[in-house]
């Protein structure tokens, strides 16, 4: 009687279901690795691998109730994870079963988190953006092109002077901003002309002094505007329109940050634009490749 009683338990539905169930799911069980001791590889390691480097990481900061916690959740999801394939054998086909089907729920769950850690700030600035618009009081820092040494380009423009019988050229501003989190050193600045390679160097504006050398600037500071400047003055009087377009026609500015070379062209349309019926109009640069 006692006999019969463990052969019908050891054969009740849910067992048989269960051997079925992972014979169908796991094939040979003689093989020692296939596709869903694969997965639970995955899934432990997926799960266990963030708790253990947590873990580690708030040891090495002497957070050691967290530690001890991340170590007690994440280890025995990583040991069990590298000896199912091993000890798969001895284990009762509930159990297997059981574990093959939370691996892949498992998997499933780090896909979604992996999609929201990767994706979810981009959906996340899409839609908090604001619905309606507001005019600006200036630049903003999307409006610099480069990084970290932001330019201005489109906004950079000649200072024209305008008489009766004559038009002259007395400087070219360019406007800039450090972009980046740490203060950045001016190498060098210039504009040569694509003409006959004449070369002006470019000041610096600085407080309370004026315009002065690239050399005796101090660095940048980290968010600061900034601007440069190219003076076409002679003997302290601006150079006239004819004069100014047989040299400057076009022209290159070129600096040197931090040991970072930036070359910007500026094309002749550009500056015959420039010199229309307008003073100090603002000019848009095009660009050319280095």
């Amino acid at each position: 009687m006692a006999e019969g009683t463990a052969l019908f338990l050891a054969n009740t539905p849910m067992q048989w279901n269960a051997e079925r169930c992972y014979d169908k799911r796991m094939g040979d069980q003689n093989k020692r690795f296939n596709a869903y001791d694969v997965l639970v590889i995955a899934a432990g390691a997926g799960l266990g691998g963030p708790f253990c480097a947590a873990a580690a990481k708030a040891a090495l900061d002497g957070n050691t109730l967290q530690a001890i916690t991340g170590f007690i959740v994440g280890l025995p999801l990583l040991v069990l994870a590298g000896a199912f394939p091993f000890v798969k054998h001895k284990l009762n086909n509930v159990f297997r079963t059981m574990v093959v089907t939370n691996a892949g729920s498992a998997i499933f769950f780090l896909i979604l988190v992996a999609f929201a850690y990767v994706i979810g700030p981009t959906l996340y600035q899409h839609f908090r953006q604001p619905t309606h618009q507001y005019l600006s009081t200036g630049p903003i820092d999307e409006d610099f092109e480069g990084r970290p040494l932001g330019f201005l380009w489109d906004a950079s423009y000649l200072d024209i002077q305008r008489a009766p019988n004559s038009v002259t050229i007395a400087t070219y501003l360019i406007s800039a901003k450090n972009l980046g989190a740490e203060e950045i050193t001016l190498n060098y600045a210039y504009i040569i002309s694509s003409i006959d390679s004449t070369k002006l160097e470019l000041k610096i504006a600085a407080v309370p002094d004026g315009m002065i050398d690239i050399k005796d600037a101090s660095p940048i500071p980290a968010g600061a505007p900034f601007q440069l400047q190219a003076n076409f003055r002679q003997n302290n009087q601006a150079v006239v329109e004819g004069e100014f377009i047989k040299t400057w026609d076009s022209f290159y500015v070129v600096l040197e940050a931090n040991g970072e070379k930036i070359r910007h062209f500026v094309s002749r349309a550009v500056i015959h634009g420039t010199t229309s019926p307008d003073f100090s109009q603002e000019i848009g640069a095009s660009r050319r490749g280095l």
